[in-house]
C-alpha cells in the first residue's frame, strides 16, 4: 500500500487470518528496536505478551516504538490505516463474543445508527468537546456498536487515523485510586510512543496526558460498561476527579466514549463538585451549537433483526430451511424475539449453534435444529447446563456468585464482575466448575495486569445472569441478594482497613458485628475472598479469640472451683457444688448477652460436658483414683479443652 510507516512482525499466521505465538519474542522486539527509527509498530502475538516484564517494555518503548499484540491478521492491518471490509473469519456469528472492530464485515442491522453517531462526534469535535455516552438497555448491543460500529467507521475513513484505547469495565474494579491511575496510563501507553512516569493520582495522569505528543493519530479513548463506575462505593470526590479527567481530554482534543447501562443515568447525574456543579452532565452536556452528547441507542426494529440474522450467513454460503408450517425459520425466530428489547446476546448465542449444527452437505440451518436447542429462550440455558450438569450444585452456585456483583445505589440490581483465580489449585471442585464453563465458551479468562501476574476470570456476557434459569433463579433469592451485598460491603471495609496501613481502628469492635463477619466468612467461598478480604477477616478472628479467652477466664474461677470441690470433696459436698452451680449458671446468663450465638452455644456445650464428666468423677471402676484418671486424660489429649503443661501442672489458655 505504499504506507510510510516503518513496522516489523514476528508471530505464525494460520489459514484464517489468526495469529500464534512463537519462541523469543522478547529477544525478537529488541533486536528489532536496534534497526528500526522513532515510532516504528512492533507487531507480535497476543499469546505472548505475557513473556514481556515491565522492564522489556520500559527498554522496547524508551525509543519511541510501539508495542501492538495482535491476535489476528486484520488487527494489524487496521492498526496500519487501512481499511477492512467483507471479512469474516471462523464463523459469521458471535455468540456471546463482543463484536470487534475485525468483525465490521459481519455486524449488520447498525448502519444508519453509526452514521448518526459519527456525525454527532465530528460535530462536538468541531465544538471543542468531542466526546460521546452511548446510553441503553442491557442486552441492546453498547459495546458491539462502538467496536464494530463507531471504531471500525473511523478506521475507514481514509482522511483519518484512529488511536483507539479501549477500556473495559474491570477498569472500574481497581481497589485505590493509585490502582485505577497506574491501569489508565498502561492503556496510553500501549497506544502512544510515550512513556509515563510514576502515577499515583488521577490529577497527576490527566497533567501527564495533557503533555503528551498527537501528532501520530487522532487519540480516542472509549470506556466501556462505565455504569462499573457507580458500583465501587466511591466518593463524591472520586468521582469527580474522575469527571474532571474526561472533561481535560476532551478539552485537549482526545475523543471521548463511553458506554453506560440507561438504569445508571440517575447515578451519572448525581455527580457533583465541591462547588455542586453536576460535572458529569457537563462533561457530555450540550455543545456551543447545540449538539447534547447523549446519544440513545435504541433496541432494533423487527426489519433490522432480519439483516442480523440473514446477513452473516449470506456471506457464508448459508440458508434458512421452513418450518413444518411452511413458514421460514428466521420469520419464525424473529418472531420469538418479539417485543423483547435485550435479546441480542441470546439472538447471537443461539444463531452461532445453529450455524453449528448445519447441514455440512446443503448448508441448511433447519427448523428441527431450532427445537432441539431449546429456541430462543432455551438455547443459552440448555448448553450451561450441559457444560455443568455432572458438577456439584453448591460448587457452580459459589463460582457463580463470585462472578457478580451489586451496585451500591441499587440494591436490587446484579451485575457482571471478574475474580482472581491466579492462585486458586487446579484440581480443586471450583476450578473443575470453571473450566466446564470455560469449554462451553460462557467464561473468559485472562490477564489485565501482566505486572502483577494475575489471571482474572469473567462471565462472557451478562446475559448468563438472566437467561440462564439456574442463575436468574439463584440471583432473584433474597438470600443469595443479601449475601452478595453483604459481602461486598465487607470487601469495602477491608479495602479501607488495608489502605490506611490496616490500622486497628477500621476493625470492628461491637460483639454482633465481629459474629456477624466470622458468620460471613462460612458462607463464602474460596473464590470469593480476595487477598485484602481474608487478611481482614483473620485479624477478626484473632479479635474474637482474645474476647473468647476473655469470657473463658470469667467462667474458669467458677468452672475450677466446681472441679476442684468434686474431686476433693465428693458426694457430701453437694450444697457447695449446687453454689458453683448456680454462679456457673450466672455466668452463662452473661455470655448469653455478650457472645455471638455460635460462640455461646461452643462454650455452653463444653461446660455442660465438664460438670456431667466432674459428676462422674467418684464412680471409677479402673483402679485409678479420680485425679490420677482426670490428669491421665488431659495429658494424652482427650479432653477438648486447651492447656498447657507447666512443672507437671495443667494451665488452662
Amino acid at each position: 500500500r505504499g504506507l510510510a510507516q516503518p513496522m516489523a512482525a514476528t508471530g505464525v499466521l494460520d489459514s484464517s487470518g489468526s495469529v500464534g505465538a512463537v519462541s523469543g519474542v522478547p529477544e525478537k522486539l529488541a533486536a528489532a528496536v536496534e534497526k528500526l527509527p522513532e515510532g516504528a509498530c512492533l507487531f507480535y502475538p497476543h499469546a505472548n505478551d505475557a513473556e514481556l516484564s515491565a522492564e522489556d517494555r520500559d527498554n522496547l518503548t524508551r525509543s519511541g516504538c510501539r508495542l501492538i499484540p495482535v491476535k489476528s491478521l486484520e488487527e494489524a492491518v487496521l492498526e496500519l490505516g487501512i481499511p477492512v471490509r467483507e471479512i469474516w473469519r471462523a464463523g459469521p456469528y458471535k455468540g456471546l463474543n463482543l463484536f470487534d472492530v475485525i468483525d465490521k464485515g459481519i455486524f449488520f442491522g447498525r448502519d444508519v445508527d453509526t452514521r448518526r453517531a459519527l456525525r454527532k462526534l465530528d460535530t462536538r469535535a468541531a465544538d471543542g468537546c468531542p466526546g460521546l455516552m452511548i446510553l441503553a438497555e442491557s442486552g441492546v448491543g453498547k459495546s458491539s456498536f462502538v467496536r464494530a460500529g463507531l471504531i471500525a467507521g473511523l478506521h475507514s475513513q481514509s482522511d483519518r487515523t484512529i488511536r483507539p484505547v479501549v477500556f473495559s469495565g474491570s477498569l472500574f474494579e481497581a481497589r485505590d485510586e493509585g490502582e485505577l491511575t497506574r491501569a489508565l496510563a498502561r492503556e496510553f501507553e500501549a497506544a502512544l510512543p510515550a512513556v509515563s512516569p510514576s502515577l499515583d493520582t488521577l490529577d497527576e495522569f490527566t497533567q501527564w496526558v495533557l503533555c503528551v505528543d498527537q501528532n501520530d493519530g487522532q487519540l480516542l479513548v472509549v470506556f466501556d460498561q462505565f455504569e462499573q463506575l457507580f458500583t465501587g462505593g466511591r466518593t463524591d470526590e472520586q468521582l469527580a476527579r474522575f469527571a474532571r479527567l474526561l472533561e481535560v481530554l476532551q478539552q485537549a482534543g482526545i475523543w471521548v466514549i463511553t458506554c453506560m447501562r440507561s438504569e445508571f443515568y440517575r447515578d451519572y447525574a448525581a455527580v457533583k463538585d465541591s462547588d455542586g456543579r453536576a460535572v458529569l452532565l457537563d462533561v457530555f452536556g450540550e455543545s456551543s451549537s447545540g449538539q447534547s452528547g447523549i446519544f440513545d441507542l435504541r433496541p432494533l426494529s423487527p426489519e433490522l433483526l432480519r439483516s442480523v440474522v440473514q446477513g452473516p450467513v449470506s456471506l457464508a454460503g448459508v440458508v434458512f430451511s421452513d418450518t413444518p408450517t411452511g413458514a421460514n425459520l428466521v420469520e419464525r425466530i424473529i418472531a420469538d424475539v418479539g417485543l423483547n428489547t435485550d435479546v441480542l446476546p441470546l439472538l447471537e448465542f443461539l444463531l452461532e449453534r445453529l450455524y453449528e449444527s448445519r447441514d455440512s452437505e446443503t448448508g441448511t440451518i433447519t427448523f428441527e435444529s431450532y427445537e432441539q436447542l431449546g429456541g430462543l429462550a432455551g438455547a443459552l440455558g440448555l448448553a450451561a447446563e450441559e457444560a455443568v450438569h455432572d458438577q456439584r450444585a453448591d460448587v457452580v452456585e459459589t463460582v457463580l456468585r463470585a462472578l457478580v456483583q451489586t451496585s451500591s445505589d441499587h440494591q436490587e440490581l446484579v451485575l457482571a464482575s471478574s475474580v482472581d483465580i491466579t492462585d486458586l489449585p487446579e484440581g480443586h471442585a471450583e476450578s473443575m466448575v470453571i473450566r466446564a464453563l470455560q469449554d462451553a465458551r460462557l467464561v473468559s479468562v485472562g490477564i489485565p495486569d501482566h505486572d502483577k501476574q494475575q489471571i482474572s476470570l469473567r462471565l462472557v456476557h451478562e446475559a448468563l445472569i438472566k437467561a440462564w434459569p439456574r442463575a436468574a433463579a439463584l440471583f432473584s433469592d433474597h438470600h443469595t441478594r443479601t449475601l452478595i451485598r453483604n459481602r461486598d460491603q465487607l470487601r469495602q471495609r477491608a479495602l479501607h482497613w488495608d489502605e490506611s496501613g490496616r490500622s486497628p481502628e477500621w476493625l470492628p469492635k461491637d460483639p454482633s458485628d465481629i459474629a456477624h463477619c466470622l458468620q460471613l466468612r462460612k458462607q463464602l467461598g474460596s473464590l470469593e475472598l480476595t487477598p485484602a478480604l481474608q487478611a481482614y477477616l483473620q485479624q477478626i478472628k484473632v479479635i474474637a479469640c482474645k474476647r473468647r479467652q476473655s469470657y473463658w477466664l470469667r467462667l474458669s474461677g467458677a468452672v475450677s472451683a466446681v472441679a476442684l470441690t468434686a474431686l476433693v470433696v465428693g458426694f457430701w459436698g453437694v450444697n457447695y457444688w449446687e453454689a458453683r452451680q448456680n454462679e456457673y449458671d450466672e455466668n452463662l446468663a452473661w455470655l448469653r448477652i455478650n457472645q455471638d450465638e455460635r460462640l455461646q452455644k461452643e462454650l455452653i456445650e463444653q461446660e455442660n460436658a465438664l460438670i456431667e464428666r466432674l459428676r462422674g468423677f467418684n464412680s471409677d471402676d479402673d483402679g485409678l483414683t479420680p485425679v490420677d484418671r482426670y490428669l491421665e486424660e488431659m495429658r494424652f489429649g482427650m479432653r477438648e479443652l486447651p492447656y498447657d503443661r507447666y512443672h507437671e501442672g495443667i494451665i488452662y489458655k
